[in-house]
């Protein structure tokens, strides 16, 4: 009977330190327990909701644009972008891969301003904002907060025609470019330079009147500014519009980033467009919100609900009903606050709604 107990003992027991080296393993190795919010979301749409106001201090859509906005363009074509992402994390791989479709690319600092944001930084760029993240190793919005340095990827810049006596350091000096940028980009010493070489000379703006050395860049596919067909959300009187107003509870001039429909609680509130939810709960201000993420790049906002109905991860068609109307958060009666947006930039909902 011993004999037979004590190989079972031997077997429990180095089941045991098996179980008490996996629990440790996931302490050491920060696997938390319960999943925050930023955890079980996407990191594009955690940096969607935590850039999210109601009103702003400077208007974000002069309306004229007809609801469109160029919030970043792709440089590299379907196939390299599959490859981003693929595991290689951090700069320098990054880079490298960059490189390899073409040697223009490099990094240039930037640190991060009030009112900046990850799209309207690609923005200015000219770059794909999955790069910046890439090239960051940025897991966590607060990585974007302002004050904070980032490197962004680009290939900006201009080429240099090189004279006769011209040397890297005189071209350093005109261009108010590093020397070892300049080489780095152009993977070459230049020891000695020959009449005629091209050289790229980074983050350097051609004057207006030679716009030919700029370096051009074509849009991808999918980067046309597309439209979607948005319908209203509930029917009812618009009681504030997008643009500049006085805050009902501050009584300053701000910009209201949506339009507010006015609403008897209890009101179903209809899906925009197709979309996945990728929040629906509380949010200071807003109350109860659901937040749409359509293709494209488009976020609709649908606030103050007495109750939100469709869940995180939903998959809606347009004209469900996704939540009611009510007055939650900062409001003053009840009424639905509706926005559209490309990626953070709100744009004006009357020139999308049909």
């Amino acid at each position: 009977m011993k004999r037979k107990i004590f190989p079972l003992i031997i077997i429990f027991s180095f089941i045991i330190t098996a179980v008490m080296i996996f629990a440790y393993t996931g302490v050491v190795s920060g696997t938390p327990d319960n999943k925050t919010m930023d955890d079980k979301i996407d990191l594009e749409d955690a940096i969607i909701i935590r850039e999210l106001k109601m009103s702003s201090d400077t208007g974000v859509d002069d309306g004229e644009s007809g609801g469109t906005h160029e919030a970043g363009r792709i440089l590299y074509d379907d196939d390299f972008s599959r490859e981003i992402g693929d595991g290689s994390t951090g700069t320098v791989p990054l880079m490298e891969k960059l490189r390899k479709k073409n040697a223009r690319w490099h990094l240039t600092g930037y640190r991060i301003k009030k009112n900046d944001n990850l799209w309207n930084i690609a923005s200015r760029f000219r770059v794909d904002h999955r790069l910046i993240i890439e090239a960051n190793s940025i897991t966590h919005p607060d990585m974007l907060l302002p004050g904070k340095s980032i490197k962004v990827p680009n290939i900006n810049g201009m080429y240099h025609a090189a004279k006769d006596g011209d040397t890297l350091k005189n071209i350093s000096a005109r261009y108010k470019c590093e020397a070892e940028k300049i080489v780095s980009v152009n993977r070459n010493d230049y020891k000695t330079i020959k009449k005629g070489a091209r050289i790229f000379i980074p983050d350097y703006t051609a004057p207006k009147e030679a716009p030919e050395n700029r370096v051009t860049v074509k849009k991808s596919a999918g980067e046309k500014g597309e439209h979607l067909s948005f319908m209203w959300p509930i029917t009812g009187k618009m009681t504030s519009g997008f643009g500049a107003r006085k805050d009902p509870f501050s009584d300053k001039s701000q910009f209201h980033n949506g339009i507010d429909i006015s609403a008897d609680i209890g009101k179903k509130i209809k899906a925009a467009a197709p979309g996945k939810v990728i929040f629906s709960g509380w949010q200071v201000g807003y109350g109860n919100m659901v937040i749409l993420k359509h293709d494209h790049g488009f976020i609709t906002v649908y606030a103050h609900n007495s109750k939100n109905l469709a869940g995180m991860n939903d998959v809606v068609k347009k004209g469900d009903v996704i939540a009611l109307t009510g007055m939650t958060g900062a409001v003053t009666g009840a009424h639905l606050h509706f926005e559209i947006r490309k990626y953070v930039t709100a744009l004006n909902p009357l020139r999308l709604l049909k």
